[in-house]
């Protein structure tokens, strides 16, 4: 749970900075185990966030974005990825899923933290938050990038299966900050339509994976939902 708080400070910092958001307008929960649900109001995005087909793969693209190389969870983008509700139990543990203060995400010790899901905690809904340009473009961004790889997708299910141009790229030269982590996914799914096995998508794309700045663990993740994740 250590490595999990740690990486949930960096992630809330990032997106106040990113966003230039008042402390009050995340929404922070402890999950009842050992991570954490951060919740970034869609006020922030302003009209660029309208609903679509694709707006779980959009979103997952801007929270890749804001994370940069902290890792985040991208099973739970899934389309039909069921989500616990606030206060409700953990199944393994008993504990609640439980909002917490930013302030208390910085400054109590992870198992502090945990105490306090012992009891459901009663809150508001969030504010409203000020539409911000940096959130509205990086929205943009997106959906540029969502829908140039289900453009590529639909293509590949239209004949047999091929090693798309991104893939390839990543390969040859690795990606940007932005898009190292979303790329790495990708192109391990596309490998998954040979019928690639995890050792052998490892060998063909850790090495460019690592130049691109990720560290070996966030790889064999990225690897592994790639090749395993079904959908």
């Amino acid at each position: 749970m250590s490595d999990a708080t740690d990486a949930t400070r960096r992630l809330v910092m990032c997106s106040v900075t990113r966003y230039s958001l008042a402390d009050d307008e995340l929404m922070v929960f402890f999950s009842g185990r050992k991570g954490f649900h951060v919740g970034l109001p869609i006020g922030v995005f302003g009209d660029a966030a309208a609903p679509s087909v694709g707006f779980h793969g959009v979103s997952r693209r801007v929270a890749e974005t804001i994370a940069g190389a902290i890792v985040i969870d991208p099973a739970i983008y899934g389309k039909t990825q069921p989500f616990r509700a606030p206060n409700s139990r953990h199944g393994k543990t008993g504990l609640h899923k439980r909002r917490i203060s930013i302030d208390e995400l910085m400054t109590m010790k992870p198992e502090a933290i945990a105490e306090l899901a012992q009891v459901p905690l009663p809150f508001d809904a969030l504010p409203t938050a000020t539409g911000n340009e940096v959130a509205a473009n990086d929205w943009r961004n997106a959906m540029e990038s969502y829908a140039r790889m289900t453009k590529a997708r639909l293509e590949q299910q239209a004949g047999p299966a091929k090693l798309n141009a991104l893939t390839m790229e990543f390969i040859r030269n690795g990606a940007s900050t932005g898009d190292r982590h979303r790329l790495l996914y990708s192109a391990a799914a596309n490998l998954r339509e040979f019928g690639c096995s995890f050792e052998l998508a490892y060998a063909l794309l850790n090495e460019s994976a690592l130049d691109s700045g990720l560290a070996p663990r966030e790889v064999t993740r990225q690897i592994r939902c790639g090749i395993e994740v079904t959908s």
